[in-house]
């Protein structure tokens, strides 16, 4: 079964064709961020993608501030999830999630949680690499979901 979810994943992961962001760290490194907003758009998030540009991520757009638990079912590559709250704040960074094993029959993915409207997800080593922690503030621009109305859902 994960063979052929995972033969059928570059087709699958590649529907999706989400507005993006440029999410602005502190140090002025740049993540060109794919926007998930749907219950559908967050729940595929990044699964089954077998690569992820050093400056690439999702953004993921709640409705509000609150507890969210991401998981990392079906995501083949390791990553940095960072959580940020309604002021664009980084309310904690979990570094290194490791990625999903699709060799087993039964995955047990790990799964990280955190206070946050957002979350962002990026290669793993790119929080260290730019010394993010938790308290820094973010800057993006959501205009380009003027026609899109967030959903509460969380990953």
């Amino acid at each position: 079964m994960a063979v052929a979810l995972l033969l059928c994943a570059p087709a699958y992961a590649g529907e999706q064709k989400l507005p993006v962001t440029d999410v602005v760290f502190p140090d002025g490194f740049r993540v060109r961020a794919e926007l998930a907003v749907t219950g559908t758009e967050q729940e595929l998030g990044l699964q089954f993608r077998t690569e992820l540009a050093k400056d690439a991520g999702m953004l993921f757009v709640g409705g509000s501030e609150t507890r969210r638990i991401f998981w990392m079912l079906n995501t083949v590559i390791a990553l940095d999830m960072v959580f940020i709250g309604d002021d664009h704040a980084v309310t904690r960074v979990h570094e290194n999630v490791p990625a999903a094993d699709l060799s087993v029959s039964v995955q047990n993915p790990a799964r990280r949680a955190g206070l946050a409207r957002y979350v962002l997800e990026v290669p793993a080593g790119t929080a260290k690499a730019h010394g993010l922690k938790k308290g820094d503030k973010l800057k993006f621009d959501l205009s380009a979901l003027n026609s899109t109305k967030p959903d509460t859902a969380a990953k």
